[in-house]
């Protein structure tokens, strides 16, 4: 028998395992585990994003899989973030120690606090120091955005506020923005608005679907230009080099 726990798109949820494990649960997320967990191991499946504070247990380690991958540990708090329509899984190190493997690097990998890794589609994994805070911002309600990029941040927003965003430019989709919202007091159309205050792109509403363009972008298609330049992105201004 299986159980699970979902937390709708533009919602959390909290629940706490039988082991008395602490989860919390962003939009658009699932949590399975069978009837057995905690008799001989704890495992749950993860779809989508949750952070974990784990009850340390030595004799029965607690194990989370998911689509790309499969993180091992005794007890400690961490979040992890893997989406199906995500180019990436991520999972950031809080405090503890936990080793992760993926379906194609069958070793494992040992992370230290303050770590975060990530799995791309192809297997290929990439761990950095540093951008904890922006990656668990969501469980105190707000976006923290450090150089993310505009996919990223579009389909964060689509799970937030349950909303339907579409770019334009496929190119728009890497460029890079930094922001803190706080997510109930400021609105989607409220965060477009800043962000659109950056000269960097421009968005419309109609029909229940937001539309990003990117201004640079645009006005490199209109001249034909596209292929003939080099942008540097300068805080929020953009310097254009000619090849």
């Amino acid at each position: 028998q299986y159980y699970y726990v979902e937390a709708p798109l533009a919602s959390t949820a909290s629940f706490t395992l039988p082991d008395g494990s602490s989860i919390r649960l962003n939009a658009g997320s699932r949590l399975t585990y069978d009837s057995k967990f905690g008799k001989k191991e704890r495992l749950v499946h993860l779809e989508g994003e949750a952070y974990f504070d784990v009850q340390h247990d030595e004799r029965k380690t607690f194990i989370v899989t998911t689509e790309r991958m499969r993180v091992t540990d005794l007890g400690t708090s961490f979040n992890i973030k893997d989406y199906p329509d995500d180019e990436q899984s991520e999972i950031a190190l809080v405090q503890g120690k936990v080793s992760l493997s993926t379906s194609e690097n069958e070793c494992s990998l040992e992370m230290a606090p303050g770590e975060i890794a990530s799995v791309e589609n192809s297997g290929k994994t990439t761990i950095r120091k540093g951008g904890i805070e922006s990656a668990i911002s969501w469980i105190s309600g707000c976006y923290l955005f450090e150089d993310e990029s505009l996919d990223s941040i579009t389909k964060k927003l689509e799970r937030g506020f349950d909303v339907n965003i579409v770019i334009k430019n496929k190119n728009a989709t890497k460029l890079k923005f930094n922001g803190y919202f706080e997510n109930g007091s400021e609105s989607v159309d409220e965060i477009l608005y800043t962000l659109s205050q950056t000269g960097k792109i421009n968005y419309s509403y109609k029909t229940g679907i937001y539309c990003i363009s990117s201004l640079i972008i645009n006005y490199l298609l209109s001249n034909g230009l596209e292929k003939k330049i080099i942008l540097r992105n300068c805080g929020h201004s953009f310097r254009i080099y000619k090849t």
